[in-house]
């Protein structure tokens, strides 16, 4: 079993095959600065906001490592596929006269995008419909290869991180682990005046519901795939925790084929 590190927050990566668009920048134009305004580029274009709309930009170098983890090594042609960068609406905007202070007020949203340093491709993961289409995309350039079962639990972890986690919740690593998180969401929207009341409610009904699973993730190698079970926390429209099972078909390749979503407490099952 895989455990994972969450990231609560919303993210996702950027392609610019989006609305059928497709761009490359010269190999000698792809520095870390060129990158950055590409990006923003491509979140104000996909997203229909103003040319000077602020975006805080910063570059996430162990996503850059991770994806590199799994890339396959060719002797000679060593390199990093592709830059990681992190995009926030919140931040310090400075100029000569002034320091402006942008702050959101309903809700902040944060992105990750990747850029290929070989092309300047940008491609787009979670937050969009196609965020699953666009990982594969990603997965297919880099030419990923997923050598064991302990590989592709830790990959399933770096791909719920960019790309699944905003649909899917907060991967829940033990009974400890959901009690906490499931208590986190009671208290950070506190939907009653007791929030502590309405979790105990919550997490009595889930020991009495008798849900039979396992927590964290779990792999097991077929030819040339693995069947992946992720256990995961979810918040739901009405803020409430939903616990769930998803199970999908990952490749060696790093390609993911999605098989289904069950709600274990409150029981509901979803296809995909």
């Amino acid at each position: 079993m895989a455990n994972i590190e969450q990231f609560p927050r919303r993210f996702f990566l950027l392609t610019l095959f989006i609305c059928g668009c497709f761009a490359t920048v010269p190999c000698s134009a792809l520095d870390d600065t060129a990158t950055r305004e590409q990006v923003k580029g491509a979140i104000r274009s996909a997203f229909h906001m103003p040319p000077g709309h602020f975006l805080r930009v910063i570059r996430r170098e162990d996503l850059e490592e991770d994806l590199f983890s799994y890339q396959v090594k060719i002797k000679g042609k060593l390199a990093e596929f592709a830059y990681f960068y992190e995009v926030k609406e919140s931040g310090y905007e400075i100029n000569p006269d002034e320091i402006i202070v942008h702050t959101s007020t309903d809700g902040e949203s944060d992105w990750y995008a990747a850029v290929s340093r070989a092309t300047g491709q940008v491609y787009g993961l979670s937050g969009f419909p196609d965020a699953t289409e666009g990982l594969n995309r990603l997965a297919k350039d880099a030419s990923l290869q997923l050598g064991s079962e302990a590989e592709a639990e830790r990959y399933t972890g770096f791909i719920w991180r960019v790309a699944l986690g905003i649909d899917h919740g907060s991967v829940v690593g033990d009974l400890h682990d959901l009690k906490h998180r499931a208590e986190d969401v009671f208290y950070s929207y506190r939907q009653t005046a007791n929030y502590k009341f309405s979790f105990e409610q919550w997490w009595n009904r889930y020991e009495k519901s008798q849900a039979v699973h396992r927590f964290g993730v779990h792999s097991r190698e077929l030819s040339g795939a693995y069947d992946i079970d992720c256990v995961s926390l979810r918040i739901d429209e009405a803020k409430i925790p939903v616990l769930q099972e998803t199970t999908f078909r990952l490749s060696e390749n790093g390609l993911i084929g999605f098989l289904g979503v069950k709600d274990l407490y409150p029981e509901k099952l979803k296809q995909h």
